[in-house]
């Protein structure tokens, strides 16, 4: 798989163009992020605006989590598809939920939903230096990283462009709606593999909104 994967990330374009345009939304996703978080040193990136509100370096940390939770069942439904020898040019199939799920999760977001635990990002706590004056709602900026973060979550999740490319490009040619994976965190939530690449991205999307509007409230720390 590793060398097919290779052979289609070399090449301009992939030839399903459902994963095609799911990479240009991945690259899409960095440079928003990378527009939004590069530069803003600790007090900034951990600022939440209320207290139930995650920061912008909470939003990239949940990202990443869940994106690292999904590569392995990605990886499994991908090997089992080329050991079938499941290939199909497409237009592909999608199911019911594969369809539903992406629209839910575009931005803003209509319906809010806890994170499952283990895709929580770590809750930044003041650390060390003396306390900023608190922000609206009585929130403060947390000056150095929380305790057992990512460390650079922008950092993390730039990485993570290159790893779902090599996800795309091993999935290029495969018959992306008759492979069925289950959700990482429900496993009675199954998808087509197409639209697992589409809820990804569209998940990012979403957390992505979520930060900036953190970026743009009032009181948000100058730099």
């Amino acid at each position: 798989m590793r060398d097919a994967s290779n052979e289609a990330a070399s090449r301009d374009a992939f030839d399903t163009p459902a994963l095609e345009a799911v990479r240009g939304e991945l690259r899409a996703a960095g440079r928003e992020a990378r527009e939004m978080a590069s530069g803003l040193e600790p007090r900034r990136l951990w600022w939440r605006p209320a207290p139930d509100r995650w920061s912008v370096g909470e939003c990239l940390d949940h990202l990443v989590l869940t994106g690292e939770a999904y590569l392995p069942v990605l990886d499994e439904t991908i090997a089992d598809g080329r050991r079938r020898g499941l290939h199909a040019a497409g237009p592909h199939r999608r199911t019911l939920v594969g369809r539903w799920l992406p629209r839910l999760l575009e931005p803003p977001p209509g319906l809010r939903v806890t994170a499952p635990l283990e895709i929580r990002p770590r809750r930044p706590e003041l650390q060390g230096s003396p306390r900023e004056a608190p922000g609206p709602h009585g929130s403060r900026p947390a000056p150095t990283a929380p305790e057992g973060s990512r460390g650079d979550p922008l950092a993390a999740f730039l990485e993570l462009r290159s790893r779902f490319r090599d996800r795309l490009a091993a999935a290029d040619g495969l018959d992306l709606g008759r492979l069925r994976m289950a959700s990482p965190f429900y496993w009675w939530i199954r998808f087509d593999l197409g639209s697992a690449f589409r809820i990804i991205a569209a998940h990012e999307r979403r957390h992505l909104w979520q930060a900036r509007q953190v970026v743009e409230t009032e009181g948000f720390p100058a730099a």
